[in-house]
């Protein structure tokens, strides 16, 4: 039911979203196998939508999820809400994902934000911290 209702109101913004001002992107990915975080939640062939609705301010309301072909079933959701930032020498984001999953693994949310600096060399760094069922702390530096 919660799930339902989560793709109810995707729906509902992605209908709204242009008599609002809401920009809004929509992507489809095919992968392989559904992995995170090292562990293989799906093996076997999955495609990704990815809904994307985006605010002037830079806010963003992301929906995710990942159908798994060989069971014909959708597997994963995935729903974050973020904000962009811009200060003077950094840009980056923070908010908050809500992994909701259909597999033997917990069903969690995690808090996350992450910086980036441009210059000389190209750095970002993010954070992520789970914040119910899952226990843990993990971060991200890449440099490019």
């Amino acid at each position: 039911m919660k799930r339902t209702l989560y793709i109810a109101l995707a729906l509902a913004v992605a209908a709204v979203a242009p008599s609002q001002g809401l920009e809004q992107k929509m992507s489809l990915e095919a992968a392989s196998q559904n992995v995170w975080r090292g562990q293989v939640l799906t093996d076997g062939f999955v495609l990704n939508p990815m809904f994307d609705f985006r605010l002037a301010t830079g806010t963003h309301l992301i929906a995710w999820g990942s159908f798994d072909l060989q069971d014909k079933g959708i597997n994963e959701y995935r729903y974050t809400l973020m904000q962009n930032f811009d200060a003077v020498a950094f840009s980056g984001s923070f908010g908050v994902t809500r992994f909701d999953r259909e597999t033997l693994y917990a069903d969690t949310t995690e808090v996350f934000a992450q910086a980036s600096i441009g210059f000389p060399i190209g750095a970002t760094l993010s954070l992520h911290r789970d914040i119910d069922k899952v226990d843990g702390t993990y971060y991200r530096l890449s440099f490019g």
